[in-house]
């Protein structure tokens, strides 16, 4: 009896813990979905400019899918790719993120749809990371390519475009970003979308924010 019980305990720990926590990161993965977004604070200049300019804590954006039947994000950080999970929650400053669904995920995220968004999502790996935050395709950043994503594939729009005059460009850190990369001249009408603009559509909902 005292050996069965002992065999079941160890099956437990085997197969359902891992769904739980990985590595030691708090996230319970029975309740992430694919198609599922996830918000985080990070940590660089650029984030400090981005929370000036945009007032949102959310400075960075990647989708939760299964790659290889493995756990990840969809996210365009330096190359388009696949992060492990862990990886991703890693780069949370002071562990700050969220995660958010479409409020009628269980129309749109069918089987199929889930199948069309990861298919298309395959032509932007390896994409640069768009430091200039432009609108074409040729690079790509972490809310652009989602927004893109979801809008050509499903026809939403997560979020409300705006051009880049519309965010506030007077704050130093904005400024320093501004001359770094642009020689001090923004570019004032060029189409944009931020993770704090995706964050605030009333498309989503969320459903775990830790902590």
């Amino acid at each position: 009896m005292q050996i069965r019980h002992t065999l079941f305990v160890f099956i437990y720990l085997v197969a359902i813990v891992p769904t739980l926590f990985t590595k030691g990161l708090h996230i319970d993965l029975g309740m992430l979905r694919e198609g599922d977004l996830i918000f985080q604070e990070t940590a660089s200049q650029q984030s400090d400019a981005l929370l000036a300019a945009t007032g949102s804590r959310w400075t960075h954006v990647g989708m939760f899918v299964y790659h290889d039947r493995r756990p990840c994000v969809y996210e365009a950080v330096g190359p388009v790719r696949f992060a492990p999970l862990e990886e991703f929650l890693s780069g949370s400053k002071n562990g700050k993120f969220i995660v958010m669904r479409l409020r009628n995920a269980d129309r749109i995220l069918t089987t199929l749809n889930l199948r069309r968004l990861k298919q298309a999502a395959l032509q932007y790996l390896g994409r640069q990371y768009d430091f200039y935050f432009r609108w074409d395709d040729r690079r790509m950043y972490c809310s652009e390519v989602l927004w893109k994503l979801f809008h050509r594939v499903l026809g939403i729009r997560i979020g409300v475009l705006r051009r880049f005059g519309s965010f506030d460009l007077n704050a130093p850190p904005v400024r320093r970003l501004i001359l770094q990369r642009f020689g001090g001249k923004a570019p004032l009408d060029e189409l944009v979308i931020g993770p704090g603009d995706m964050a605030a559509s009333p498309l989503l909902r969320i459903v775990y924010a830790a902590p």
